[in-house]
Parts: structure tokens; C-alpha cells; sequence
């Protein structure tokens, strides 16, 4: 009976073995993969930038030449760069053995604002992405009568007229969720939003209240007039169209 213990005790022997080596390989490959030098950061690509330097994405990302690459927080790193004003989003990739690849996506500009002989490219939320001094080929709609008192890029527009410029922000933002956006040559002010097309059609929201309900309105006259037209949408109740010839729409 103790003969048979014994063989037991001797087959189980072997497996114990086994699993403890094992236990200490993986161990070994885990402090290679840390301590080594081989995995130390050496190189840090940036991808997808135009206006945000290289540099500066480096910089904000915290990321540190000869930091082992696994030992990065990936996802810290992504939350620093998507910090960045002009960033809209961003992505991480380790390149085996020490090469980090940062992929951005810029916010791009969709208006421009007067600033003396330049104008101010812009992002749908106030933000400055790029100073542009000739106004050649400009294809970005113009926010009218804002004075711009400072000019930092990566900051919110710094102006006198801040209400009426998130109100301009505000309409800005909803015609392009609503793909209205397109042919919008100029967005002014008169007792209220106004919204100019290329097309001759002119859209007066007034204030911003019921904004949704007013582009949804806005939605369904567009398909009744061709012809170049004042639509006044301040109430909703009688929306008003007439005809933008020899209108001084200003005095509206």
C-alpha cells in the first residue's frame, strides 16, 4: 500500500516541475520585455497633423524618449493629446521593439472672421485654427461684425461681441447637423441671426430659441422657393417668405 503512495508521489513530481518552470519563463520573458534596452522609446511619429506641429503633439502626449514602451499608458497619453484645442481625436500604436506612432485628427475650420487685414480660419466652436493674411480662395463662410481684441491659435475667439458670436456658433453648429450648411456665404446680425446664401435666398432666425424647430421649418420651405427669397423664421407660428429683390434687408 505505501509502494503505491510513493509511485504516486513520484509521477506528480514531474508536473510540479514542469509548472514551475514554466511560471519562471514567463516571468523571465516579462522582466526581458521591461528591463531590456531593446524596448526603450527611441522614435515618435506623428501622422495626420497639418496645422498642430509635430513638436507640439510630442510634447503635450508626455511621452518620454527611452520610456519602455509597454510601461506608456496608452490611453493617458490619448487623453493628453485630445486636450490639444485643435485636436479632434487621436490614436496609439506601439511599433515593436521602440517606435510610437501618433495618429491625429485636426478639427478642421468651417468660417473665417475679420482681424484687420487677416481673417481668422475658425472650428464650428469658437476656436482660432489658423491666421490667414491673403483672402484668395477663401471658401469659408464670413461671421459679420465681430471685433476680434486678441489672437491666440488653439484658443476661443477673442472679441467684443461674445454673445452674438456663440449665438452665430449656435446656429453655425445646427445647420451643419442639419446639412444646411452648404452655399452659406455669410452669417450677420439685426435684432437677430441672419443667414446668407449664395443662392440669393436670406434666412432670419431672430433669436436662437426653438432653433431645431426653426431649421426643420427652414427645411421645408427651401423645397417651395427657387427663386431667391427672405424667409423669416423669428416666429414660427407665421413663417413669412418674400422676395429678396430690392429689399433693404437690414432694416428688417
Amino acid at each position: 500500500m505505501s509502494n503505491i503512495v510513493k509511485i504516486n508521489e513520484i509521477k506528480k513530481e514531474p508536473k510540479s516541475h514542469i509548472g514551475f518552470l514554466g511560471f519562471l519563463l514567463v516571468v523571465a520573458i516579462i522582466c526581458f520585455f521591461l528591463l531590456s534596452p531593446i524596448f526603450d522609446i527611441k522614435t515618435i511619429e506623428v501622422e495626420g497633423n497639418e496645422t498642430v506641429s509635430k513638436n507640439y503633439i510630442v510634447s503635450a502626449s508626455d511621452i518620454l524618449y527611452g520610456e519602455n514602451i509597454l510601461r506608456m499608458n496608452k490611453f493617458a497619453v490619448m487623453d493628453k493629446i485630445n486636450s490639444i484645442p485643435n485636436i479632434e481625436s487621436c490614436s496609439i500604436n506601439r511599433i515593436w521593439p521602440n517606435c510610437i506612432v501618433i495618429t491625429v485628427k485636426e478639427k478642421q475650420p468651417v468660417a473665417k472672421v475679420k482681424f484687420y487685414g487677416s481673417n481668422l480660419l475658425i472650428t464650428e466652436d469658437g476656436i482660432v485654427v489658423e491666421v490667414v493674411t491673403d483672402e484668395e480662395n477663401l471658401d469659408f463662410l464670413s461671421l459679420e461684425g465681430i471685433t476680434v481684441q486678441e489672437v491666440v491659435v488653439g484658443k476661443f475667439v477673442n472679441c467684443n461681441e461674445e454673445e452674438k458670436f456663440k449665438r452665430y456658433l449656435e446656429v453655425l453648429k445646427k445647420m451643419k447637423e442639419n446639412d444646411m450648411l452648404n452655399g452659406v456665404i455669410k452669417i450677420s446680425d439685426k435684432s437677430g441671426v441672419l443667414v446668407y446664401y449664395q443662392n440669393g435666398h436670406i434666412v432670419y432666425f431672430g433669436d436662437n430659441a426653438n432653433l431645431q424647430r426653426k431649421i426643420e421649418w427652414l427645411k421645408s420651405v427651401w423645397k417651395k422657393e427657387e427663386n431667391p427669397a427672405y424667409i423669416d423664421l423669428h416666429d414660427l407660428e407665421h413663417v413669412i417668405t418674400k422676395p429678396v429683390w430690392g429689399m433693404d434687408v437690414e432694416n428688417e
